[in-house]
């Protein structure tokens, strides 16, 4: 860290990601005033904890911006610095630890524990990063040793703290080590589940490497727009007493022409629009319903405290009690079926169980950025394109003239079996498959599940 072109490079990693907190480890500088910490941050508007390296090793630095994260306490270690504070945008008390962990097996494990304690001493939101000196798997290397023990204690205090990962993108590896060309994942992030349901679209990027054997790692809230979500038909729409009027008055009042397949999907598309603002409508209609109710309830409980309750003040408070969870009970039909797990056919009732299930497929789903000629590309409109390029160049014939493979000595089907295969579906045939699929899928991308298919 007393090199200034590493002040420099730290300095433009800040301004080119509008980065508010940074950690640093290794600094291997004895005092960290001798380190340009207003160079690396390019004003003297910030805030900083440091601890000392023991020697030449170790050294830890946090600095922040003030105005999007209020420090309330830290606490630091010779592996590690905690600092807790109330974070901008974020609900709850923050602790952000920096870590760079030793390499002894045996004080890596007195760290774990260490850490798990603080975890476990207060709630809120935890975010765990740094150079781990651990991989959890063999992946996480190439050309050096991996040892099954320090992994094995890596992951069980990630599961023991109870936290989680994200997808990384930009590199394989974080730390590079010429001599052997060498290669580590060992520096990460590790968040717990409140951060993760408050913030479910992070990213985590690896950026090259250029004045460190570490490649620089970031956490960002992704807000890329790949444009407009596909549509998705939920069942309980059949539930709702205007369902049904409003898709026979979608689908008859559509006019087109064509081929019988397109326009059939001209008709389906048109439905969908309708389908699409009728149920926001709805949604908007149940919010406002739900919150009246609510109101309802708690304006007689507090009259209730005061007085006895008229026997129509008590019918009403009963009925309102039961179309609340009506109410949520529909939403909760909903929530099962973008999760689709298979708690579903036992009838559970945790949300909060089906919202992990529904975050964790958006974080393994979502796609961050792609590789693109050795460059990391978070760009929508470059990935579309990429992507796009890609399938072109897999369906496409390279071909002119393929040979034919043509003998007398190849099996051969009867005319009765040709005449078979080259029949047409029967009504029956196709109606029998469509009933052998489960309710809450979708045959397609159109998004229209099954279960509207049979009742049509």
């Amino acid at each position: 860290m007393g090199d200034s072109n590493k002040v420099v490079w730290i300095n433009k990693i800040k301004n080119a990601h509008k980065i508010d907190f940074i950690g640093l480890q290794e600094t291997r500088v004895a005092d960290v005033n001798l380190i340009d910490l207003a160079g690396c941050w390019g004003s003297a508007h910030y805030e900083v904890e440091a601890v000392n390296p023991t020697g030449r090793s170790g050294g830890l630095i946090c600095i922040w911006d003030p105005c999007i994260f209020t420090k309330i306490s830290s606490t630091s270690s010779r592996y590690y610095i905690m600092i807790t504070g109330h974070w901008k945008g974020l609900q709850g008390i923050t602790s952000l630890v920096n870590v760079y962990a030793p390499q002894e097996i045996t004080a890596k494990r007195d760290l774990w524990s260490e850490l798990i304690t603080l975890k476990t001493s207060s709630s809120g939101n935890w975010v765990f990063f740094g150079d781990f000196n651990a991989v959890r798997s063999p992946e996480d290397r190439m050309n050096s040793h991996f040892c099954h023990r320090s992994a094995k204690d890596f992951n069980d205090f990630i599961s023991d703290a109870d936290l989680h990962e994200f997808r990384m993108g930009g590199r394989k590896f974080t730390f590079y080590r010429e001599e052997g060309h060498k290669f580590s994942k060992i520096d990460r992030f590790l968040v717990c589940p409140n951060f993760i349901n408050q913030q479910p679209l992070s990213t985590v990027i690896a950026l090259p490497r250029e004045h460190s054997d570490h490649s620089p790692l970031i956490l960002s809230n992704s807000n890329a727009d790949f444009g407009p979500r596909p549509f998705r038909f939920f069942n309980s729409w059949m539930n709702r007493p205007s369902f049904n009027e409003v898709f026979d008055v979608a689908w008859q009042s559509f006019k087109g022409f064509g081929s019988a397949d397109r326009f059939l999907l001209s008709r389906l598309k048109h439905v969908k629009k309708v389908l699409c603002v009728w149920g926001n409508s709805e949604y908007q209609k149940e919010k406002g319903v739900i919150k009246e109710l609510r109101l309802n309830v708690e304006r007689l409980e507090k009259a209730a405290e005061l007085r006895p309750l008229s026997q129509q003040e008590r019918t009403l408070w009963k009925e309102d009690k039961v179309n609340i969870l009506e109410l949520e009970k529909i939403a909760n039909l909903d929530i099962r079926q973008k999760a689709k797990a298979k708690w579903i056919c036992n009838g559970d009732e945790n949300t909060k169980y089906f919202h992990g299930i529904i975050k964790s497929k958006c974080r393994r789903n979502r796609l961050h950025g792609l590789m693109i000629d050795n460059i990391w590309v978070a760009d929508p409109k470059a990935i579309k394109m990429e992507v796009h390029k890609f399938f072109a160049e897999k369906f496409h014939e390279s071909w002119s003239n393929r040979p034919k493979f043509i003998s007398p000595n190849f099996a051969q089907l009867s005319q009765d079996q040709k005449m078979f295969l080259e029949t047409c579906f029967s009504p029956d045939e196709v109606k029998s498959a469509v009933w052998c699929c489960g309710a809450e899928n979708a045959p397609g991308p159109d998004g229209f599940t099954f279960k509207l298919i049979k009742s049509k």
